[in-house]
């Protein structure tokens, strides 16, 4: 028996992230504006939630990955690098998760979905299931939570894919399929699928039925 957490990237990080790669192929100074407010932000969530020692190493953790991003414009902003980029902020999400979990409520333990999760590429987004389960269970532990990013995986020639916008409820369902799990919950910011962001059009409709 296996309980999993499948996790997106804290509020908008992602759009942060997006914003930071398109700077760092035209505006490297302010990238590292954005850079240096977005580890900010992480290690005030990380110092809400976790204490010391793990609290450093994750600090530690979160600036390590923050100078990588920077010299990736040193080699060229590719279609590969810019997902290696998108990925931080499930990874950040995953691994402070998985560390207030242990701290504060039972063992768990975090698990990039790149190490286990296999699909065609990002335009498709078609899992190898037989491989991508295979893999997964030299990971799981039934004694820890697993907690895994979502809406990243990797492609078919071994690089950083992602599944598109919202794709963290695809994976959660993905990974439910992967350990034949019992049940999902999905939990997000409103409550079904509507005709447009309710948020921008005022008069957007919840779907009943699709």
């Amino acid at each position: 028996f296996v309980d999993a957490v499948v996790v997106s990237a804290n509020g908008k990080t992602t759009d942060a992230l997006i914003e930071i790669i398109d700077l760092l192929g035209s505006d490297k100074g302010n990238a590292l504006v954005a850079i240096e407010t977005l580890v900010n932000e992480h290690t005030n969530l990380i110092s809400e939630l976790v204490s010391d020692p793990v609290k450093t190493q994750l600090v530690t953790e979160l600036k390590k990955d923050a100078l990588e991003i920077t010299s990736a414009a040193d080699s060229g902003i590719t279609e590969s690098t810019s997902s290696d980029i998108l990925a931080n902020g499930e990874i950040w999400s995953a691994r402070l998760l998985a560390a207030a979990l242990s701290e504060h409520f039972a063992p768990a333990q975090y698990i990039d979905a790149r190490d286990f999760l296999v699909i065609d590429n990002s335009i498709d987004a078609n899992v190898d299931a037989a491989k991508s389960a295979k893999q997964l269970t030299h990971y799981l532990d039934n004694n820890k939570i697993s907690v895994v990013t979502g809406y990243i995986a990797k492609d078919s020639n071994g690089e950083t894919a992602t599944l598109g916008r919202n794709g963290s409820d695809y994976s959660a369902t993905i990974v439910a399929d992967l350990i034949s799990a019992g049940q999902v919950t999905l939990w997000t910011d409103v409550d079904g699928i509507y005709s447009a962001d309710p948020r921008l059009v005022p008069t957007a409709r919840k779907l009943h039925r699709l």
